[in-house]
């Protein structure tokens, strides 16, 4: 591993970083999704004893489900870097890869949609459905009047910000290659040298067991030396 200390260093913090910030960042989801609560439906549209879907609750769910999961494959990653498992860096490098190109697609319907109207109306229109949320938000300047002019400013900052994370991401996502492919390449460099040594440790008792049998094939039997001797002693007579 002496090799490649810098992209390790570079793998440790991005994926350690990664972990932390999107637990942070569910936990907060959360939080603020329990906070809300569930809009009951007016007396025409249904019965009392339902309760109305809520668009917004379920983007914060998925937005739970997000970050959750971003977590645990940033926790299986650095789980990897730390004990040098290239299949472990190999499925946190992967996810990181279909989660960058899906931040990107997201960011470009996003930038599509913000100057589109009728978006902003409708997000007014499900904000206002929230007064807790609208108090919460007034510290930034959100208000019923001002909130379409609000969104659109607030989605231009968006645009900006996803567009550095994008810029960031791809550099930590290129690091996270270079140390998945130094990893593999020292993997692949060590399993010949194990296998060599496996099968020098099988041959040898093979050889050994040969040499004994030349060695005994080379040894005169006890017929050979009596045959000798009968020729010597005839030799001898004569």
């Amino acid at each position: 591993m002496s090799r490649h200390p810098a992209s390790r260093s570079a793998s440790f913090i991005i994926t350690f970083l990664a972990a932390t910030s999107n637990f942070a960042v569910a936990f907060q989801v959360l939080a603020a999704w329990r906070s809300l609560k569930w809009e009951q439906a007016s007396e025409w549209e249904t019965s009392s004893d339902k309760w109305k879907f809520d668009g917004l609750q379920a983007v914060w769910g998925l937005l739970l489900a997000y970050f959750s999961a971003a977590s645990v494959v940033s926790a299986v990653g650095f789980a990897g870097v730390v004990k040098s498992k290239p299949s472990l860096v190999k499925f946190y490098r992967d996810y990181s890869i279909a989660d960058f190109s899906f931040c990107a697609f997201i960011t470009l319907i996003i930038g599509y949609s913000i100057f589109q109207p009728t978006l902003p109306l409708g997000v007014c229109e499900g904000l206002s459905q929230h007064p807790d949320l609208m108090r919460d938000m007034a510290e930034l300047g959100l208000s019923s009047e001002n909130c379409e002019r609000w969104f659109k400013r607030s989605s231009l900052v968006f645009l900006a910000v996803m567009l550095v994370i994008l810029v960031a991401r791809l550099h930590f996502l290129l690091a996270v290659g270079i140390y998945h492919s130094h990893l593999s390449r020292h993997h692949s460099q060590r399993t010949p040298v194990a296998n060599s040594t496996q099968l020098t440790h099988t041959r040898s008792p093979s050889r050994s067991r040969s040499m004994q049998r030349s060695s005994s094939n080379i040894e005169p039997s006890p017929n050979d030396i009596e045959e000798v001797v009968i020729d010597v002693d005839n030799i001898v007579e004569d």
